[in-house]
This record gives C-alpha cells, sequence and structure tokens, in this order.
C-alpha cells in the first residue's frame, strides 16, 4: 500500500514536469537561459522516472535476485540525474545572475569537480555499496556516501543562491528581482529532502519539493515573458510604467531617464529589409545592455516602442555621461551591413516631478538633439 501510494506521488509530479516542459518548447523561449531550463526539466524527469519504475520494481510480488540489477540500475539512474539536475540548476542560477562565473576556469573546475562525487559514487555503488543498496525482498538502504552526496548537492545549491541573493540587491526590476528570490530558494528543496530522509524512503519528499520549486520557477517565467519585449529581451513598455511607478515612490535617490532613438532606422528597414531592421534593434539593445553592466547599480532598460529604447537609472552625472559614450563606443564595434548611431535625451527627476513629467522632459531633450543632427547633415 505505501509502494503504491510513494509511485502514485512520483507519477503525479513526472506528469506535472512533463506539461510544463512541453509548454517550455512550445514557447517562444530562445535565451540561453530558457535552453539551460529545458533541460533542468529533462534532468528531473529521468529523475522522476528512474525512482518510479525502481518503485514498481521492488514492490512485493516483483522484486526477485534475477531482477536485482534492474532496480540497481534504476537507482543508479535516479543518483546521476540528481547530480545531473543540481549542476544544470547552478548553471541556470548563474545565467540567471549573469556574472558569467561558470565561464571562467577556475569556478567551473571546482563545480564539475565537486559534482563528479556524487556521480562517481552512483557509477561504482553497485560493486561498493557505499552509497545504497537493496535488501533481499528489494528494500532501499542508505550507506555513508548518501550523506556526502547530499552534502555536496547542498553546498553546491547554497553557493549559488548566496550569488542570486546577493544578485537581488542591486536588481531594480521588482518583478525581477521576486523571480530571482524564487530561484534562490532551489536549497530548500534539497534541505528537505535531506532532514526528511531519516523518516526512510516511505515519505517522497524531494520529488514534491523539487516539483513545487520547479512550477515557482515556471510561473516566474511565464510572469518575465509577458514583461518582456520578445525581439531584444528587454523589458516592455507595459512593465516599464509599474517600475517608474514604483521607483518613484520607494527610492530617494537621484532617477535619471535616457531615451534613444536609432538614427535613419527607416533607411535601414527600406534598405536592408524589415529583417535587417529586426537585427539593429537586436544590437542596439545588446549594446545598451553591455554598457549598462558596468555600473554600480544597475539600470532599468526598456524598448520604449518602434526604434525608442529607455534606461531608468539611479545614478549621477559623471556616471550617466560615461554610460552614454560606452553605448556609443559598442555600437561602433558592431559593423556590417550597416552603421549604427543612437540619439539620447536625458533628463533628471526635479522636485515636484512625476513620471509623465520626467519622461516628457527627457524626450524633449531627445528630439532637440535629433533636430539638431538633421540641421548640421
Amino acid at each position: 500500500m505505501i509502494s503504491a501510494l510513494y509511485a502514485e506521488v512520483y507519477l503525479v509530479c513526472f506528469t506535472v514536469v512533463a506539461l510544463m516542459l512541453y509548454w517550455v518548447k512550445r514557447g517562444d523561449f530562445r535565451s540561453k537561459a530558457y535552453k539551460l531550463l529545458s533541460k533542468l526539466f529533462i534532468a528531473v524527469l529521468f529523475n522522476f522516472g528512474a525512482n518510479l519504475m525502481f518503485t514498481v520494481s521492488t514492490s512485493p510480488g516483483l522484486y526477485s535476485p534475477e531482477t536485482s540489477l534492474v532496480s540497481y540500475a534504476l537507482k543508479t539512474i535516479y543518483h546521476v540525474s540528481l547530480a545531473t539536475m543540481v549542476l544544470l540548476w547552478a548553471y541556470y542560477a548563474e545565467s540567471e545572475e549573469r556574472s558569467g562565473l561558470m565561464n571562467m576556469k577556475a569556478p567551473r573546475n571546482m563545480v564539475f569537480t565537486l559534482i563528479s562525487i556524487p556521480i562517481a559514487s552512483a557509477l561504482i555503488n553497485p560493486f561498493t555499496h557505499w552509497l545504497f543498496e537493496l535488501g533481499p525482498n528489494g528494500e532501499y538502504r542508505r550507506g555513508p556516501m548518501f550523506q556526502v552526496e547530499m552534502a555536496v548537492l547542498l553546498f553546491i545549491t547554497c553557493f549559488a543562491a548566496v550569488r542570486l541573493i546577493m544578485r537581488v540587491r542591486s536588481e531594480p526590476d521588482p518583478v525581477r528581482s521576486r523571480y530571482l528570490k524564487v530561484i534562490a530558494s532551489f536549497p530548500l528543496s534539497i534541505l528537505a529532502a535531506w532532514v526528511l530522509s531519516f523518516m526512510g524512503e516511505t515519505v517522497p519528499v524531494i520529488c514534491v519539493s523539487i516539483m513545487v520549486e520547479l512550477l515557482c520557477i515556471f510561473m516566474g517565467t511565464v510572469r518575465l515573458s509577458i514583461a518582456l519585449d520578445p525581439l531584444t529581451g528587454v523589458n516592455n513598455r507595459q512593465n516599464l510604467k509599474s517600475y517608474v511607478e514604483h521607483v518613484l515612490r520607494t527610492t530617494p535617490e537621484e532617477i535619471y531617464v535616457l531615451m534613444m532613438d536609432i538614427d535613419k532606422f527607416k533607411h535601414i528597414n527600406d534598405t536592408y529589409g524589415h529583417l535587417a531592421g529586426d537585427e539593429a534593434l537586436v544590437r542596439v539593445a545588446q549594446a545598451i545592455k553591455d554598457a549598462c553592466g558596468e555600473m554600480r547599480k544597475r539600470p532599468y532598460i526598456a524598448r520604449y516602442g518602434g526604434d525608442e529604447f529607455v534606461i531608468v537609472a539611479q545614478s549621477e552625472d559623471s556616471e550617466m555621461n560615461a554610460l552614454c559614450r560606452r553605448i556609443d563606443d559598442n555600437l561602433s564595434k558592431c559593423g556590417e551591413p550597416f552603421a549604427l548611431r543612437v540619439s539620447i535625451g536625458s533628463a533628471k527627476l526635479g522636485e515636484g516631478m512625476d513620471g509623465e513629467q520626467l519622461f516628457a522632459a527627457a524626450d524633449s531633450a531627445l528630439y532637440s538633439i535629433k533636430n539638431a543632427r538633421r540641421s548640421a547633415e
């Protein structure tokens, strides 16, 4: 009866994760982060599926010495996929943290060295039984390496989670900030599974906790996708409005708005086609994101509409001037087939100004600059 309930819980969790994977695959998710999320879901499905089949294979009436090799293989797949799942989550967390840490040799080697411990333990376990063993009737018994495995997995997830929490402190967007906190809660599922594992295998804690965590992450990606411009990957105008209301209500620091317009964008569309125009928008968005990445406090970037972009930043005059120079420098490196340049209008929040007045001031500065450039040509 207990094994049947255990299998049913795993089957439900497997089905929920499979549905999430289906919708991620069907969605217009092309970024590196979403590709990692898909791989994470696949690893989870292997993990849940292996443990589900293991539970069936060791149930009374089915387990025998002749089928023990199959049961050992299924539980080995479970442990290997658990470690793989944690590794993929660490990469996913790093991609959302956006520091490029996992591209550095030393941190990457450290993570791979640590994750190789539980994977190697699982692969050699049929000969050593250090990680687990099966009793005469298929009873699952944990070995001493199980505690080492859980400690390693918890360390890796906590290390990545702490970095995400630190990143939250400089994240200007409250929607994204909440999403990063959800991702950072993943170690709690590993910790809960470890602590409650002492109750025995009759309680399928780890699959439920991981499924709930992934469901929260999935809902967060859906919320973020609604707030993002699908072409450029920056925030859309609808999310910009709610962010400005939030920042004016909660931030006492100096607020700047930069409004940008791509010079001769119509000429690019007419000469090279609309696909080239889309490519120009993507290049400009990336140049802005790269330039903003060097700032002390990360600004908020949005596509305002058409070929217009907006930056909302909490900063000072010298840093904003340096930001404009970096954007120009980044665009000058974009190369062929067309040159890219933006006009930038800047406005600083003044006493008694509201959001509409701040944007109107930036918009006025932008068109003054564009008119001056047209007159000079």
